[in-house]
């Protein structure tokens, strides 16, 4: 109906992929500092790109526009210095194809989305299926509707974006296809790596991610030392990768996850 389709764009608006880009620099914000990576995995790998694309949109844009307000917000959104994309999800078709699957459901078990979201009636239900614990139905949702970033976009962005690892895992299909996170390593060319188990990701990917970030970091560096002339960037760039007090030096790490 056209009122659960205005609540389901009303949810993906608040709570969908794309509403979620800015939660790693407000976590950054709230653990004090300036520049960080972002690791995803799922749904916030979803969300992270979509930060990334807010990032390099606002960079092209100040390039190639030579506008004033365009390049003071390429400035400020600059602090997203590398991207962690583990366990890419459905997207494109694919995800649209399950999610009007999903509606079907809803439609034989609640009637609408709107019942399914009541927090009236449906104060205690809660999606815990997949193993990270429960969230409830209506972020659920809105999960589901939305998508990624298309592939022809990230190419479009590809000068643009920052450092990129994608990491994928063939135990974790149908949920996360394989290919996917090979398409989208593809088209922001990006370092892609694939496991075939739970066992073999646990032992590599720590190691393979330390590896990413410590080169992000010694990337910053080097950049710093040929800057060093500038006392404006070489200050702005030291402080970009102070840990708050009681810390360890380094670029920082955002990461958490959300449900699939």
């Amino acid at each position: 109906s056209a009122s659960s389709d205005a609540l389901e764009d009303a949810l993906v608006a608040r709570v969908g992929f794309e509403a979620q880009a800015g939660d790693f620099a407000a976590v950054a914000d709230a653990a004090g500092y300036e520049a960080f990576v972002a690791v995803g995995e799922s749904q916030s790998t979803a969300a992270a790109l979509w930060a990334g694309v807010r990032q390099a949109e606002e960079r092209r844009d100040a390039e190639l526009g030579a506008d004033e307000a365009a390049d003071e917000a390429a400035d400020a959104s600059g602090r997203l210095r590398g991207l962690v994309l583990t366990l890419v999800p459905s997207m494109g078709a694919e995800r649209a194809e399950r999610y009007d699957e999903m509606r079907e459901r809803i439609a034989n078990t609640f009637g609408d989305a709107a019942n399914a979201t009541d927090p009236r009636t449906r104060a205690d239900f809660e999606d815990c299926s997949v193993g990270y614990g429960c969230v409830p139905f209506a972020k659920y949702l809105a999960a589901k509707k939305s998508d990624l970033p298309s592939l022809e976009t990230l190419r479009d962005l590809k000068p643009w974006f920052p450092p990129t690892i994608v990491l994928a895992d063939y135990a974790d299909e149908p949920a996360h296809p394989v290919e996917n996170g090979r398409l989208v390593a593809e088209a922001l060319g990006a370092r892609f790596g694939v496991v075939d188990t739970r066992e073999e990701r646990e032992a590599r990917w720590p190691g393979e991610v330390a590896t990413f970030i410590r080169g992000v970091y010694a990337t910053e560096t080097q950049n710093e030392q040929k800057e060093g002339d500038d006392a404006r960037v070489g200050s702005r760039a030291t402080k970009s990768f102070e840990a708050p007090r009681g810390g360890s030096r380094g670029t920082p790490t955002v990461s958490y996850t959300h449900l699939t």
